[in-house]
């Protein structure tokens, strides 16, 4: 979505409105709102959303990447795959968790839920619902409570694909890298469950010579110090007995 479209809006609650390039697609930021992305697709710039999903402020980056991108690659001028009517399998949206072992519970209420080996992330889906517009898919990881729980709400009418792309995100078993002091303390105390490998930071890159000269170059010369730059850390010769410097050559 690099090239897609960007819009800042400062002084608004979305603070960042990303489009495909005919506006079909719309992702927006709320930098500080509770659900800070929201993401739609509707048939045409003006006319009403087709689908559309709520992502929490405790949603990890690269769970919000499997939609977008998602989205991304499936977009063009003549694609309607994004807005395409769901299948009846509610099966085929969490394909993915069924596939890596998450345990799927008998219905209960019009809700079907399906929880991880550990307990801490799962997807409730409400399989009665017919209101088009109607919340049905929630997926959600990480302990109850407001600075916890991550949370991404889909309605009825998203293509149950897209909803497989973050889906498969969560069961991605590829490293993340997370800074252990900006973890919510309960989170931070649930790292014991996960493989951790501290990773140290690369040292600055060694500059080669040819690198060396060329910054040489662009410095300017220093006054009387032509034999040593002022960035050396060498020093001038003593000064001989008679405590003066030579005469210098007019």
């Amino acid at each position: 979505m690099a090239d897609w479209p960007h819009y800042s809006l400062d002084d608004g609650p979305c603070q960042l409105l990303i489009t495909s390039p005919d506006h079909r697609i719309k992702v927006a930021w709320f930098g500080d709102d509770y659900d800070v992305w929201r993401i739609s697709a509707s048939e045409n710039p003006v006319s009403e959303l087709r689908w559309s999903a709520r992502i929490n402020q405790n949603t990890p980056p690269e769970l919000v990447h499997g939609l977008t991108s998602a989205l991304a690659n499936e977009w063009s001028e003549d694609a309607t795959s994004f807005l395409a009517p769901p299948s009846y399998r509610w099966t085929d949206a969490v394909q993915p968790l069924l596939d890596a072992g998450w345990e799927r519970k008998p219905p209960s209420r019009g809700t079907v839920e399906i929880i991880s080996p550990d307990q801490l992330a799962g997807v409730s889906i409400d399989i009665v619902n017919t209101d088009p517009h109607a919340d049905v898919y929630v997926l959600w990881a990480g302990p109850q409570g407001w600075g916890t729980r991550a949370e991404a709400v889909f309605t009825a009418r998203t293509p149950k694909h897209l909803i497989a792309a973050m889906a498969a995100a969560f069961v991605d078993p590829s490293p993340v890298v997370r800074t252990r002091t900006l973890l919510n303390p309960r989170l931070a105390q649930l790292a014991q469950l996960a493989q951790l490998t501290p990773v140290t930071p690369p040292r600055p890159t060694v500059p080669t010579p040819r690198d060396a000269r060329l910054q040489a170059a662009r410095r300017p010369a220093a006054v009387g110090t032509s034999s040593v730059p002022r960035w050396s850390t060498s020093t001038l010769p003593p000064v001989g007995a008679g405590g003066s410097l030579p005469p210098r050559r007019r």
